[in-house]
This record gives structure tokens, sequence and C-alpha cells, in this order.
């Protein structure tokens, strides 16, 4: 079904651009024409401008006219064709807005699930207690000679340079 409305849609479309293309070879010529008689005219000009500002050229209604009559009734689709296409394209929104309405679902259900785990960490954080010695241990290793300190934190991050480098002098200016 949806090969019979391709196979329309493409028929009318080139006959489409057929119409159009001999209406801009009609219009090209007698362009290419009018042109040559300016430059015949503005030998004495510089090479390829003009003084001139752009001039509206009436174009012939009479010749225009065929060959809009031509193309609309070329452009014309049964009945069936039509309804072909109508259908097809209606079933491909509706196809386009379950997959919204699928995408937005799974996130909203994500998000809920993780709204869920994280209030649960919360009443597992809230009813937590520490005891004094966990206290003072935490506060002694993030001192600034603890083992979260900065002295040993840096001395830690150099060492690993160190170790990457293999002893290379160059490789540890890069690291």
């Amino acid at each position: 079904m949806l090969d019979a409305i391709s196979s329309v849609v493409s028929a009318v479309a080139a006959q489409s651009v057929t119409a159009k293309d001999e209406a801009q070879t009609k219009n090209t010529n007698t362009a290419s024409k009018k042109q040559d008689a300016k430059t015949d005219k503005s030998d004495a000009k510089t090479a390829g401008f003009s003084e001139e500002a752009a001039v509206y050229e009436k174009s012939d209604s009479k010749d225009d006219s065929k060959d809009t009559a031509k193309s609309t009734v070329n452009q014309k689709m049964s009945k069936a064709d039509r309804d072909a296409l109508v259908q097809a394209l209606k079933d491909d929104a509706n196809a386009r807005q379950q997959q919204l309405i699928e995408i937005v679902r799974k996130s909203m259900t994500g998000q809920a699930t993780t709204w869920d785990k994280s209030q649960g960490l919360k009443s597992l954080f809230e009813n937590l207690t520490v005891d004094a010695d966990t206290i003072a241990q935490a506060k002694k290793d993030i001192a600034e000679d603890g083992y979260w300190g900065v002295e040993k934190t840096s001395d830690r991050i150099l060492d690993f340079a160190k170790a990457l480098s293999g002893g290379d002098k160059d490789k540890a200016d890069e690291l």
C-alpha cells in the first residue's frame, strides 16, 4: 500500500519538476539574450559589473498560464490515491505520537523509581547514629596532616604520577 503511495507521489513530483525545469529553461534563455544585449552596450564598464540596478522584466502571461494549467492537470490525483495518502499520513502521525508517549512513560517511570530509592536512602540516613570514636577518627583523617588532608593527598597524587611515568622526567611533566 505504501509502495503505491510512494510511486504516485514520486510521479507527481517528477511531473512537477519537469514543468518547472521547462519554465526555468525558457526564462533563462530569455534572460541570457537580454544580458547579452546589455553586455554589448557596456563594453567600457568593468568586467562583470553594471551600474544599473535590478530591472523588472514582465513575462508573457499567456505562455505562463498555459504551462501552469498543464502542470495543474498533471498534479491531480484520484480520490482513492488521495485517501490512501491521507490515511498513510494519519497512520504515520499516530505511530510518532505513540513513540513520544512511550518515551515520556519510560522517563516518568525511571524518575519515579529513582525518587522511591532516594526516599529509602533518606530514611536510612535519618536514623543513622555515629558514636564519638568514629567522629573523632573522621576529624583526625580530614585534618591538614591526616590521611585525607591536603599534604598526604597531594603526596599520593605525585607518587601515582611518578609510577605512571616509570621514572622518565619528561613524562612526569605531561602527567
